[in-house]
């Protein structure tokens, strides 16, 4: 599997290729949330062939309307009581999603393996809970 850091869509940031396969098709996209994703990030998307989109907030951190033309796959991780935690260190928040969050993140694994076409998995920033699925 290789990867690219650089992915520009318009309208949300830290969007980078994690998988692509030996023929060179991506089929793993990451990054923030797309909430003001913008028309052409859509465009080029649908051009990367992604068909399906796991977003990995909790419903608190998610507005109403989803980006249209995607098939958008809620895989909540967090669930806790005071929304997705403000502060702590990125070692800690893994070690809680996989000590007590295993079967969220197997869901939201299963989405990716059993999606049609590419992939884009996000959460708010695309950074903690993204980069562990």
């Amino acid at each position: 599997m290789q990867s690219s850091p650089d992915l520009h869509l318009p309208g949300t940031f830290n969007a980078r290729l994690s998988g692509i396969d030996a023929t060179g098709t991506p089929w793993l996209v990451r990054s923030a949330a797309l909430d003001g994703v913008r028309p052409e990030a859509i465009d080029e998307l649908s051009r990367l062939g992604v068909t399906t989109v796991v977003d990995l907030r909790d419903a608190s951190e998610r507005p109403s309307a989803t980006p249209t033309g995607l098939n958008v796959v809620s895989a909540p991780l967090y669930r806790l009581p005071g929304g997705a935690p403000a502060s702590g260190d990125i070692d800690g928040i893994y070690r809680f999603l996989v000590e007590h969050r295993a079967r969220e993140l197997a869901t939201a694994v299963a989405a990716v393996a059993r999606a049609e076409g590419a992939v884009l998995v996000h959460c708010t920033l695309g950074k903690d809970r993204t980069g562990l699925v």
